[in-house]
């Protein structure tokens, strides 16, 4: 169900109603967040309730029963399960001559569910969580705001926000978390899904059209991506601070970032850090020999890509970023040894060139991201450099796009540090509810009627 439904609408509305009426009463609100999470999730599709009741389970009982590598194995299983189902049946039928090929649904948000379940495990088997109850555990799992698509925040973060004074809620919280929410939308229906019209005509046939309208689709991608998914993350923790809960940002301006290791810190920020600590740092990190760190890096990232899906495209994209690390890690190194960078003026040109280097980069990784064909990610990738002629596709609203984003990327690089804003606005000041209306006004009338879905629901 998506944010932006009125279903969800409606629900929403009676869960903060009773939320208030409940006052302190945690254990309350808990039984009231779960049971409006799962009615949530069982207006998607009821079935796949039983895969989501699994992993809650699995959870709870190997933590209980200090069955640590079998809760871990078992969330693992049920994730590759559902990943990957489709393409061995699909095999296997190939091998047997059948034409009919039995398609096992993707539950929707498991990715990001089973990231919570794992980290639930880890927590309390590292000592960093004490144990929690099975509705404190389903609370945590299956929490509305966060199951389709995150922000994935750890056990630990999570149960302190529960129990909080601060999780009461107040009219402060309500305004913010309504002015976050509201950002969100306009990110989401206002800019990528208008984005959307050039890259799934460009991506569909890219050697149709003129090299600069796929430059200009890939591009468009980019923003789109940053766009869809900040927005869903901004709606999200919008709706979480509407509750009272505080969920820490999930993008920093990512394409802001000097280098790779940067992008990682600003891009997808709650799974970049829940690699870290449950995959990159298990591994060994970088406490280890060079050699070791370069392969904890790589094997991390490809990791990453299979956690985004099943095709070949997700792996390559994700070796893609290991790989990206890695050089950025010898960089450093010979940079240490080699360049001095002397002067205010030498530093600015350093940074802007690092800054458009680094999106360049992402946005490589990105066609590699969106297109299955190895063949068609040449084929857009040489249509970039070949400079040929074809289809000239000048779509309006990329250009608004790249504006906007690129007005504000300046703003938050010379006001704010590269640092995001966060609008707060004050609306008893007459300007700032002017200013509030406006935005509100801009996001009814140029909203984008298409297709709504987010696209890391699908993950």
């Amino acid at each position: 169900m998506s944010f932006l439904s009125v279903e969800f609408a409606v629900i929403f509305s009676i869960v903060l109603g009773l939320k208030i009426l409940l006052k302190n009463d945690f254990r309350k609100q808990q039984w009231l967040i779960f049971i409006a999470s799962i009615c949530i999730y069982a207006m998607w599709n009821i079935a796949l309730c039983a895969v989501l009741f699994l992993v809650i389970g699995v959870a709870y009982l190997s933590v209980k029963k200090n069955k640590i590598q079998i809760g871990l194995f078992l969330c693992v299983f049920v994730l590759l399960f559902f990943k990957y189902i489709n393409q061995i049946s699909a095999f296997i039928s190939n091998i047997n001559g059948k034409s009919e090929v039995v398609m096992f649904v993707f539950p929707l948000g498991l990715s990001f569910y089973i990231f919570r379940a794992i980290s639930y495990i880890a927590d309390v088997h590292n000592g960093k969580l004490e144990t929690k109850s099975l509705l404190e555990v389903a609370v945590y799992i299956s929490f509305f705001p966060q199951i389709i698509s995150g922000p994935i925040m750890k056990a630990r973060d999570f149960f302190v926000g529960l129990y909080s004074e601060s999780s009461v809620i107040n009219k402060c919280n309500v305004l913010y978390g309504a002015q976050m929410f509201l950002v969100g939308v306009l990110k989401k229906r206002v800019l990528a899904d208008r984005l959307a019209v050039c890259v799934d005509a460009v991506y569909a046939a890219p050697m149709a059209y003129s090299s600069w309208s796929v430059i200009l689709a890939v591009i468009s991608y980019a923003l789109q991506l940053y766009l869809d998914f900040s927005g869903y993350s901004d709606m999200s923790i919008g709706i979480c601070k509407i509750l009272g809960y505080d969920v820490k940002p999930n993008f920093n301006m990512p394409y802001l970032a000097h280098n790779p290791t940067e992008f990682w810190k600003r891009w997808h920020i709650s799974f970049s850090e829940w690699l870290m600590e449950y995959v990159y740092i298990p591994l060994g990190g970088s406490r280890c020999k060079l050699e070791r760190n370069y392969f904890n890096l790589f094997i991390t990232m490809v990791i990453g890509g299979i956690w985004h899906g099943a095709t070949w495209n997700f792996v390559l994209w994700g070796a893609y970023h290991g790989v990206g690390l890695i050089i950025h890690k010898i960089w450093i190194r010979l940079k240490c040894n080699l360049v001095q960078i002397r002067g205010t003026r030498s530093k600015n040109i350093w940074d802007i060139l690092s800054i458009i280097l680094t999106f360049v980069f992402s946005a490589v990784g990105w066609v590699l991201f969106r297109v299955q064909s190895i063949s068609t990610v040449k084929n857009i990738l040489w249509k970039c450099v070949n400079f040929s002629d074809g289809i000239r596709y000048n779509y309006v609203y990329s250009y608004i796009a790249i504006f906007v984003v690129l007005v504000i990327s300046i703003l938050s690089y010379v006001r704010n540090s590269s640092n995001g804003f966060i609008l707060k606005l004050d609306i008893r000041k007459p300007l700032c509810l002017f200013v509030f209306f406006m935005i509100l006004f801009v996001a009814m009338i140029f909203t984008f009627d298409g297709n709504n879905v987010f696209i890391y629901a699908n993950f």
